[in-house]
């Protein structure tokens, strides 16, 4: 990536988000959907839509729509949105959120999944080691180090049980239970039946077919938007070295989030 082209790219993710929030009007039933980029937040809105929608049925027109994600395109769209409000961000943790479910992904499989989203689909020519070092700078956004801890340690201190934090590997491994409880926390009223239905529309593969009939076939399954969704793909031999100074400096917040013992 050239100089000027990192410069744009950081000027637009540091500024499209912040000032997004800077716009919205402030409701105290608002509640939000946050997660680091590449994280599930997706298939999080997919599955909630899907509930409060059921003729949506994995539509990303749909959820586009009901759950938009905070940028300065949406503060508008976001405005006019009736009460309550359920919004997605993958800000940082900001004192005007009030309630949020938390969605937190292992950040080694979510960095591979960005640098992927980021380089693969985009065509561009770069190492794994050069995005690493373009991630470290900030020029794609925070890094995932600095935005879980703004939400387990400053957001968790602040919201006390208006914070639900809800890991990724636990969201696939009993997506039914988690959906229960996260619609508990955001007083969504749904039964088992309507929450697999839910699910069931909110597939990778249902994903996947909507992507095809809206792009046509990929060349690169990396390509993707939605990829694999899968877990320890950062253990592939591949991805070694940058994984283990990944490691070093995220450490603490690894442990954190239960990713490390």
């Amino acid at each position: 990536m050239e100089p000027i082209q990192q410069v744009k790219q950081k000027i637009r993710n540091r500024l499209s988000a912040p000032v997004g929030h800077a716009l919205l009007s402030k409701r105290d039933n608002d509640a939000y959907i946050a997660a680091f980029p590449r994280s599930g937040s997706t298939w999080l809105r997919t599955i909630l839509v899907n509930i409060l929608e059921p003729e949506a049925q994995g539509n990303p027109d749909v959820f586009n729509a009901r759950i938009p994600a905070v940028s300065i395109r949406n503060a508008s769209i976001i405005n006019r949105l009736s009460s309550p409000r359920l919004i997605m961000t993958h800000s940082c943790w900001r004192p005007s959120m009030n309630k949020v479910v938390y969605l937190v992904r292992d950040g080694r499989d979510a960095f591979i999944s960005s640098y992927h989203y980021h380089v693969t689909r985009e065509g561009q020519d770069m190492t794994l080691e050069d995005y690493y070092q373009l991630y470290r700078r900030e020029i794609y956004g925070r890094t995932w180090q600095r935005h879980t801890e703004s939400f387990l340690l400053k957001g968790q201190q602040v919201l006390g049980g208006n914070l639900l934090s809800l890991r990724f590997d636990d969201l696939k491994l009993d997506t039914l239970h988690s959906i229960r409880g996260v619609c508990a926390f955001l007083n969504i009223d749904a039964d088992d039946a309507s929450i697999e239905h839910a699910i069931s529309y909110a597939s990778l593969e249902n994903a996947k077919k909507i992507e095809r009939q809206r792009q046509g076939d990929l060349a690169d399954k990396n390509a993707s938007f939605y990829r694999s969704g899968s877990n320890a793909q950062w253990q592939q031999a591949e991805y070694a070295d940058v994984m283990r100074e990944f490691e070093r400096e995220s450490f603490e917040s690894l442990k954190l989030a239960k990713f490390l013992k």
